[in-house]
């Protein structure tokens, strides 16, 4: 009795769970918590192959079918007194180098006061250049402004790489320390399509979580490429589009006295 009871029972829940599944108003995928599978989309994911990079004693070093790498280093005057020269012959070969920035209590502009000496003498050894701000912009207005305060500053040199949009919060009681993240992508925006509008390629600075969490991508990435910080990783673990990945931020370079961040540029062929 006890036997056939149970069957009873068992029958009962295949009939339900038969019924489930031929008239349930939801997808049968979603019956059953399925994941779908990401579309792939090259505007959005990054493309690389990580099993092709390699270390080659000192620095990271990338190479596919489709891109090769660059070396770099990103400076300001916390550097010193730089021998590019010597920077050069240790094997890097490109320079970031900061431009100025908007103080994060006065909200003035100001020039880094190493920026022209590194630019010049960083050009003078062959290396090629780029330039970053670091921005506390609270508005689309003071973004711009920051945007044409480097485009100025750039006026005379030719071949700039890019220019990088560097927005941190600088500290916990700063002008930008209660900015939504709609407001610092709206920002970041206005800042990177001044550039681009002006003919310089624009690059938009962050860490791993900044980018991931802080902006929205798809709001940029018809204007920008990115700069991507992650330390102490054996390979980058961010999923979406990037062209540079800025992997130490306490590496020893010839020429330099102090501790300086390294950079590994991905070109395409």
């Amino acid at each position: 009795m006890l036997f056939l009871l149970l069957a009873v029972i068992l029958v009962i829940y295949a009939i339900h769970g038969l019924f489930a599944l031929l008239f349930h108003t939801e997808p049968i995928e979603e019956l059953f918590e399925a994941t779908p599978e990401p579309t792939y989309d090259p505007e959005e994911y990054q493309v690389y192959s990580w099993s092709r990079l390699s270390y080659d004693g000192d620095y990271y070093v990338y190479e596919d079918t489709g891109y090769s790498s660059l070396t770099g280093i990103d400076v300001s005057y916390a550097q010193g007194d730089i021998d590019w020269q010597k920077v050069k012959d240790d094997g890097i070969e490109f320079a970031v180098i900061r431009a100025g920035y908007r103080g994060y209590e006065s909200g003035e502009l100001h020039t880094d006061t190493g920026f022209y000496e590194n630019l010049e003498e960083a050009r003078s050894a062959g290396l090629k250049t780029a330039v970053y701000f670091f921005s506390q912009a609270l508005n689309e207005t003071e973004a711009e402004e920051e945007a044409d305060y480097v485009m100025g500053l750039l006026e005379g040199y030719d071949n700039i790489e890019f220019i990088a949009y560097d927005f941190e919060e600088a500290h916990s009681d700063g002008r930008i320390s209660q900015m939504k993240n709609e407001d610092i992508t709206d920002c970041a925006k206005a800042f990177l399509l001044r550039v681009k509008e002006n003919g310089y390629q624009p690059m938009m600075y962050g860490s791993q979580s900044f980018l991931w969490e802080e902006i929205d991508r798809l709001e940029l990435n018809d204007i920008t490429e990115y700069w991507m910080a992650s330390y102490g990783k054996v390979k980058p673990e961010y999923p979406y589009r990037f062209a540079i990945w800025q992997y130490s931020e306490d590496a020893r370079v010839e020429g330099i006295s102090g501790p300086v961040d390294l950079d590994l540029w991905m070109i395409p062929k």
